[in-house]
């Protein structure tokens, strides 16, 4: 299956939902760092005991808000460790300032109207939930478009936008069509898909080699400017003028 993400826009929510998704945000950051600080120092898990080295009083977040932020504390520890080993450089504790990953308490409904998509999200208090009107985007229709294309229940959220998710099956390869693939390289000078090798290996010439120099001569020719470059004015554009002077010999 593969995935692709949408940004939906939060501009139809009124103040009071938005004053209650910052304080969510708020929380859950300050959750997801308290755990990146706590792994960072002593490894961990998904588990009970990790889960348990942030008190219930010391947190707004209900439940499974809370095993999301580790869920992604987690994540953002083992990457950064990762990254810093593949680079030969030392680790610096990362700090959580984006969205909010939430598998569990964001449900995507059809939506009635103008508004043909509802994200119903769950607060910092138990059993409620605010009801965020959406619109489809362009981009989010194309994908859903897809055959056995569907929404997946959950989403990244910030202050101003919720990403989610589009699931569908991988499409099936294409052994023959209309396109042919082109590889350009040095034993061959063009390798196509339905194997055919076109070009010079070893000084000796393949079919076509005559139809590419003639082609290559013509190219040339047409490329070439109009004025000789003897008389090319001064202040003609250069490959040059385009880099910062740091990277200009």
């Amino acid at each position: 299956m593969r995935r692709r993400a949408c940004r939906l826009s939060m501009e139809f929510a009124t103040a009071k939902k938005r004053h209650d998704i910052g304080r969510l945000l708020e929380a859950y950051r300050g959750a997801v760092n308290f755990y990146v600080r706590s792994l960072w120092r002593n490894p961990g898990a998904l588990d009970k005991q990790t889960l348990a080295r942030l008190p219930a009083e010391r947190t707004r977040l209900q439940s499974m808000q809370k095993d999301q932020a580790l869920r992604q504390a987690l994540s953002m520890v083992s990457s950064t460790r990762r990254s810093a080993k593949a680079l030969g450089l030392a680790a610096q504790r990362p700090r959580f300032k984006g969205r909010a990953v939430l598998c569990h308490g964001v449900t995507l409904e059809p939506g009635r109207g103008s508004f043909d998509l509802v994200v119903r999200l769950s607060t910092l208090r138990p059993r409620e939930r605010i009801t965020l009107p959406a619109r489809k985007t362009r981009v989010l229709n194309k994908w859903l478009a897809r055959p056995g294309a569907r929404l997946v229940q959950g989403g990244a959220l910030s202050e101003k936008a919720i990403v989610v998710w589009v699931e569908f099956p991988e499409p099936q390869a294409r052994e023959r069509g209309d396109v042919i693939g082109v590889d350009v390289g040095i034993g061959k000078l063009i390798a196509s898909s339905d194997e055919q090798a076109i070009g010079m290996i070893g000084g000796q010439s393949r079919p076509g080699s005559a139809a590419l120099a003639r082609e290559a001569k013509a190219s040339a020719a047409r490329a070439s400017p109009a004025t000789p470059p003897s008389t090319m004015p001064s202040n003609s554009c250069r490959g040059s003028d385009f880099l910062p002077s740091a990277l200009k010999t």
